[in-house]
């Protein structure tokens, strides 16, 4: 999928990844999932004629049972040609004898009308008659003569099952357990395949979701077929065997045979049948996937050799049946990797040398091999790393790979004029496997493993001047590897520049292309190192790529502008500045070439710049924006939708660099214009296609931009904007499945395997629904009060979308949606209120009372739906997400804005989220605790720090709300408060110390700390259990931010306390004193405690009396400055300000005698992030002070000072700017 963009600007150098359908896999992948859940079972088709093979999915997911798996994401009805009519307007529908064998027949016949009415009378059976409806189809499945009839009946039995099982009666549910089960003890396979076969096994591992416990005949009877000598009954034995096997009741009594159960699948493998052999490797493969822990499946570990040795027979007969076993192999290395470890290097050589690189194998099979290796890599890496060689050799392997995928005489003309149509070079499956093995090695096994192993073959495959592949492999070896190896990367990044760019101007074209390529994308994985570094190679490097004299393809001067885009992102306007009109001079040129993706390119370049430089673009606006519009004004067929969509961008972005003042008038203009253009597309009698919708997505976020600009001046455009925004926010999911006999039907649909079926989706659809949504968001934030009017529109259409499980980017902007409303709400009242104020008492429209009306409406609106999206989201991003808008539409909306009713609502929500973190974070720790026992020494994977990261920030968004809440309010929700101070408590117990991971601990702490600061005096009651944990947690020796937050607490618990902080006085000061004076204070690990320490010694002396003042107040001051923590430094640097004024005489010393150091404290913060404008003002005071009253001592303390500190001192003094990019004191 396309990395990050500046800005929201496409086309700049990006990554090939591993995307085999597309961008969209990931979320593909998910919805993917979701669907095998929502059907249980994938819905299997056989290819007889006319067959209804498509279908669609409209209907909403629910959330998934997880402990059974048989509960519905949602249901889905077999949606057969002709509908299902209106049941509601018929009398009720009951099949008359043989109606169902009539029926099959007639949904097999080239009539289409017989057909459509066939199907319409088994749609209406099947819901008025489920149970002589099932009865039917099985009976017909058991005993037709004809197998035509007897698949249709298991494919439409199996599809049923999922839908009608709950209603059909005990008795009908047993007869249809026996018959089949009957039916597959007795079962033949015919001498034509076992095709049948597996459609009947389909139907049992259908039924078998919905008998945990209650089938105890199931498992006797396929263990028995398993042990059959006929070949078709041995093979659909371990076919069922391996869909039920995952069921618990099927599971746990395999457990009481494993011997028997482990024979039986070294039988299959050396069975002489190959599909046999398939089958037990399937079986194997399911009943691995199926076990609770690595240790459970470890008896099945000595089956891994005789699996090898059955490939290597299918390798040499059958590639087909091999590509299989190698998809089972894939498979169980996603559950279990370490599963392979005992015969790791068995398993390594044989898929290197024997497959991935015997070149007499077909290329999807050599293809599956690799993929299995790096899929290993990926899921237990330490173990991979510990393989000797192994990476090195894995590396080798995927250069071999894009070497033989790069077409050596490939048609250069035609690659300059873009036929390929892939800015990424996208050759053979080859190419891209390997292509995207390096991006994959390089985040899994680290630069250390990685780097070494690609600049093994790198410089000489750049030095190769007989083959230009080899060229162009190394220079993605580097580019691929950036992003996983960027820390080991920048310590070579000396000789990787030098390496590069003199690839710049290699003979052959895409070779330059791949080295401006290889720069762009080293300027985002190394960014800002490169930019900071080696800017003055590098934009010179890219500019003459640029340059139309000395460049002669027009593409790789594309793609110059593109790498360009890449390195604006961390480059600030001083190192861009030099280069700057020389780039622009290019990109004009380009842009007017007359190739229309030279000039999109180059339009989004000139984008992207401008947002990188800002005003510093505006001597440079009146060159481009009169050719932009000239583009616009072009009639719509000549420019074309994408390019016309890239020049709204870039007027946009443009306008947004260089303000208001000048991009107003041509702002009114280029909404004009995208106005009228909407007005067209919305009066049209024919659906949009795929390219208008490209276009009109590139006019909204155009206009979200404009609206950026204009700010309340954009309310004008809303009425013609938000008709088409409203129409793309409301599109339903274009999604549909089909199998694989029927894969055309989904021509033009981004699709994936789901089970035996593939699912198609309209990914443009999708996009522009999520267009439209970020856009409607961006209204409500950017307009605030002036969208108050379409507030009510708006959330009609966002709310519902809160559970959108298509799209995780269209829920999001639906949760932030939700506070803009709250916020957009409070804003119109406060105004309508100060409107009110001004015209005096009479002079309002909305009273007091009203106005809080207003503003509870809409958070009621809003609030039940947003606690039932976070206890329902599946993704613990937007759950964080919606905790945090839960936050913000109480602060929004205020005090008093919550009834008991929902304070009790949300409290119970918040516990459960935690509660359901608690469980996650456990699984978690138990799978690693699970995969060390099986590694003999401490380099074992780290615990899956992605999903750590998650939780950490679902738990902080959770304080935050819960902060919010009681900011609002106050007293009224302490008793609500005090039930989730709980679960925090819990995390900081003795007793937990072991079982709460460090994270955890910290964040209980956080909220300790969160109570007393929002508290204030109130948090007194709470001071004696709190500074107990505190204390413990101030001197902790396994978390330095466990210990920060601790130390942190203490300053906040001394400076709210009062009396009960009393007690802890002396303890606590001595803590800090401890830290403070520890030899290793001042490392980089243990700093930004220490400044908490710092911080808190001197709340505890300013708020409490002290028996060692003086002692506390030398050791605080011979501290300063604080330099790891800046909130910290910020505060302290303030209090300092403010003793000085209150001539504490601790500070001041004897006749001022710390007034030098004082001075040296203030030399080292001034004009640093530290100080703001305000702290400046005091410091200049203090100094002028001492400048009239104490010159001597300033003139001796000016002594000691290096000339830098000096000239900031005489700076402070005399008011002049700093020269540098500091910080605030600008």
């Amino acid at each position: 999928s396309p990395r990050h963009t500046p800005g929201e600007a496409a086309a700049r150098v990006r990554r090939s990844t591993r995307s085999m359908a597309g961008r969209h896999w990931g979320w593909m992948m998910a919805l993917g999932i979701a669907l095998v859940c929502c059907t249980s079972l994938a819905y299997c088709r056989s290819a007889w004629p006319h067959s209804p093979a498509v279908r669609d999915i409209s209907l909403p997911l629910r959330q998934c049972d997880r402990e059974s798996s048989k509960m519905l994401l949602g249901a889905r009805r077999l949606s057969l040609r002709g509908g299902d009519g209106d049941a509601s307007q018929q009398q009720l529908a009951v099949p008359y004898e043989g109606e169902i064998k009539e029926l099959l027949h007639g949904m097999q016949s080239i009539d289409n009308e017989a057909r459509t009415a066939s199907e319409q009378r088994f749609n209406l059976l099947k819901t008025d008659s489920p149970d002589v409806t099932m009865s039917g189809l099985v009976q017909e499945l058991v005993s037709s003569p004809s197998e035509e009839v007897r698949s249709m009946a298991a494919v439409l039995a199996r599809g049923q099952i999922t839908e009608v099982w709950t209603r059909l009666t005990p008795n009908t549910q047993e007869n249809m357990k026996t018959q089949l089960l009957g039916l597959l003890q007795n079962y033949r396979s015919p001498e034509t395949g076992n095709a049948f076969g597996r459609k009947l096994a389909n139907v049992i591992g259908a039924l078998s979701w919905f008998s945990e416990g209650g089938w105890p005949s199931l498992l006797p009877t396929v263990i028995g077929m398993c042990e059959s000598q006929a070949l078709g009954t041995q093979e659909l034995g371990f076919e069922v065997l391996s869909l039920v096997v995952h069921h618990s009741f099927v599971h746990s009594a395999l457990q009481d045979q494993l011997p028997q159960l482990q024979t039986l699948f070294e039988q299959s493998l050396a069975n002489q049948d190959g599909n046999v052999q398939l089958a037990g490797m399937k079986a194997i493969g399911a009943y691995v996937a199926a076990c609770e822990s690595p240790k459970q499946a470890r008896s099945m570990q000595g089956l891994v050799s005789p699996m090898l040795k059955a490939l290597g027979e299918a390798l040499q007969v059958d590639e087909e049946r091999a590509r299989s076993g190698l998809d089972v192999l894939i498979e169980m290395t996603d559950v279990n990797p370490k599963f392979f470890k005992p015969q790791l290097k068995e398993i390594t050589n044989a898929m290197l040398q024997h497959v991935a690189m015997n070149l007499a194998l077909e290329a999807s099979t050599r293809r599956l091999a690799l993929e299995f290796l790096v899929e290993l890599c990926e899921r237990a890496p330490s173990m991979m790393k510990k393989e000797e060689g192994f990476i090195q050799q894995l590396v080798a392997v995927s250069f071999a790979f894009m070497v033989e995928g790069t077409e050596a005489n490939k048609d250069m003309d035609a690659w300059e004029r873009w036929e390929d149509d892939d800015e990424d070079e996208e050759e053979t499956g080859n190419y891209v496997l390997g292509l995207e093995a390096l991006d994959r090695l390089a985040n899994s096994c680290g630069g250390p493993r990685i780097v070494p192993a690609c600049f093994a073959y790198i410089p000489d495959f750049l030095a190769n001047q007989q083959d230009w592949r080899y060229r162009l492999v190394g220079l993605y070896g580097i580019s691929q590897t950036g992003e996983g190896a960027a820390k080991e990367m920048r310590k070579h990044l000396p000789n990787i520049v030098s390496l590069v760019l003199p690839m710049v101007a290699d003979p052959h074209p895409r070779v330059r292309w791949a080295a401006v390529n290889c720069i762009g994308q080293l300027a985002t994985d190394l960014g800002p190192h490169l930019q900071r570094g080696f800017h003055e190679q590098v934009l010179p490097a890219l500019t003459a790529a640029m340059d139309a004299g000395r460049e002669g393809s027009e593409r790789v001067r594309a793609h110059a502008a593109a790498a360009s885009i890449n390195f604006c992102e961390h480059a600030d306007d001083a190192v861009l500045a030099p280069h700057l009109q020389e780039m622009l001079r290019h990109l004009s040129v380009l842009m007017q070439s007359g190739n229309r993706k030279a000039s999109e390119q180059a339009i989004t370049t000139v984008a992207a710049i401008s947002l990188a430089v800002g005003e510093l673009f505006i001597p440079y606006y009146a060159s481009f924006i009169p050719f932009l519009k000239s583009i616009l004004a072009m009639p719509p067929d000549q420019a074309g939708p994408r390019l016309r969509g890239k020049t709204m961008e870039c007027i946009s972005l443009i306008g947004l660099s260089v303000g208001a003042d000048h991009f107003r008038e041509d702002a009114k203009e280029t909404m004009k214009l995208i106005v009228s253009t909407l007005d067209h597309v919305a009066s049209a009698t024919e659906p949009s296609s795929e390219n208008e919708d490209t276009e009109a997505s590139y006019m909204h976020q155009a206009c979200g931009r404009i609206c950026k600009c204009l700010g309340e001046e954009f309310v004008a455009y809303l009425p013609a904007l938000l008709p088409s925004l409203l129409r793309s926010a409301s599109l339903a999911p274009d999604v549909k499945l089909a199998d694989a006999d029927n894969a055309e039907e989904l021509e033009e649909m981004e699709t994936v395997q789901v089970g035996d079926e593939l699912m198609g989706v309209r990914t443009w659809v999708l996009e522009e629904k999520a267009t439209a949504c970020h856009m409607l968001n961006t209204y409500l934030t950017e307009l605030g009060p002036a969208f108050f009017p379409y507030l009510e529109q708006v959330g009609n259409v966002l709310k519902p979308l809160l559970t959108f499980w298509y799209h995780e980017d269209i829920r999001a902007s639906a949760i932030t949606a939700m506070q803009s409303m709250c916020k957009c709400a409070a804003a119109s009242v406060k105004q309508q209120q100060s409107t009110a104020a001004a015209f005096g008492a009479g002079g309002g429209t909305m009273t007091a009372a009203g106005d809080t009306r207003v503003v509870k409406s809409v958070l009621d609106f809003v609030f039940s739906d947003l606690l039932g999206a976070l206890t329902t989201e599946g993704e613990v991003v937007l759950q964080a997400q919606c905790a945090r808008a839960i936050g913000g539409c109480v602060e929004a909306c205020g005090g008093g804005c919550l009834s008991p009713e929902q304070l009790d609502q949300m409290t119970k929500a918040f516990q459960q989220i935690m509660e359901d973190s608690d469980q996650r974070i456990e699984r978690i720790a138990t799978e690693h605790d699970l995969e060390a026992e099986e590694e003999e020494d401490e380099d074992e994977d780290d615990l899956d720090q992605e999903a750590i990261d998650a939780e950490d920030d679902l738990i902080e968004q959770i304080i935050y709300a819960i902060g919010k809440v009681w900011q609002a309010e106050g007293d009224g929700f302490s008793e609500y408060l005090d039930q989730l101070l709980a679960w925090f408590i819990t995390k900081l117990a003795p007793t937990a110390n072991e079982r709460a991971l460090s994270f955890q601990q910290r964040l209980g702490l956080a909220m300790l700390d969160d109570v007393v600061e929002i508290a204030g005096t109130r948090s007194q009651k709470y001071i004696p259990s709190f500074m107990q944990h505190m204390l413990h947690y101030s001197r902790s020796v396994l978390s330095e931010e466990v210990r920060q937050a601790a130390l942190y607490g203490v300053g906040l618990c001394a400076e709210h306390g009062g009396a009960a902080f009393t007690p802890f006085v002396h303890e606590a000061v001595e803590t800090m004193l401890t830290a403070m004076r520890a030899p290793d204070a001042r490392d980089e690990e243990k700093e930004s405690a220490t400044d908490n320490a710092v911080s808190s010694l001197g709340k505890i002396a300013q708020s409490h009396s002290l028996s060692n003042a003086a002692e506390a107040w030398d050791a605080w001051l011979g501290y300063l400055p604080l330099k790891a923590d800046v909130a910290e430094s910020v505060l302290v640097t303030k209090q300092l300000c403010a003793l000085i004024r209150a001539n504490n005489a601790h500070i001041l010393g004897v006749n001022n005698a710390n007034l030098p150091r004082i001075i040296a404290i203030f030399a080292e913060v001034l004009e640093t992030e530290v100080v703001d404008d305000e702290c400046t003002k005091q410091i200049k005071e203090m100094l002028e002070a001492v400048q009239q009253g104490a010159p001597a001592q300033l003139e001796t303390a000016s002594r000691s000072l290096p000339p830098e500190a000096l000239q900031k001192l005489q700076r402070c003094l005399t008011g002049a700017p700093s020269p540098g990019p500091a910080g605030s004191a600008q």
